[in-house]
């Protein structure tokens, strides 16, 4: 393969790469939506989308390596010198400007994939949260296993202590 077509080859992949980070970015947008709703449903099929779309950019990647190692080995370069950036010391003119949008499109993709993944984590973890101090209610209390004595003055008891007395309650 000739070195201007694997130049070819690598924008029309970062390009795929970059679509891709795209649609991963609104399917995590999508799952926040149903985290706010609660809507169960959704949430599940929603990841399974991003299961599906995760595997496809594991093939883009896959493929962006190989592009950028042969890029690399005609100019003697290793694998930790093929960042994008030093990349697009290798192209003129228009594919120059195309590939430096490319990676500022990239970097930016990343960014915001990992806000709304933190963003989409707390959501999770509020309603995990929500859940256990909803059973825990249920369960007769606040969690705390403390007991009341006559004094007014709180002592903690024992989870198997609790049973026990929820038992003969």
């Amino acid at each position: 393969m000739g070195f201007e077509t694997l130049k070819q080859d690598l924008l029309a992949i970062l390009e795929e790469e970059a679509d891709a980070f795209h649609r991963m970015l609104d399917l995590l947008k999508e799952q926040q939506r149903a985290l706010v709703q609660n809507d169960v449903a959704a949430i599940q099929a929603n990841v399974e989308r991003q299961q599906q779309m995760a595997e496809a950019v594991g093939l883009i990647e896959a493929r962006r390596v190989q592009a950028t190692r042969g890029i690399g080995q005609r100019f003697g370069l290793g694998e930790e010198a093929l960042t994008v950036s030093r990349l697009c010391d290798f192209y003129e003119g228009e594919d120059m400007d195309r590939a430096r949008t490319l990676r500022e499109t990239l970097l930016d993709l990343h960014a915001a994939i990992r806000q709304t993944n933190r963003n989409n984590a707390l959501l999770i973890r509020h309603a995990v949260r929500y859940v256990d101090r909803t059973l825990q209610l249920l369960k007769g209390g606040d969690g705390t296993n403390r007991v009341y004595h006559r004094s007014g003055v709180t002592e903690g008891i024992s989870p198997a202590l609790r049973a026990a007395v929820n038992r003969v309650a």
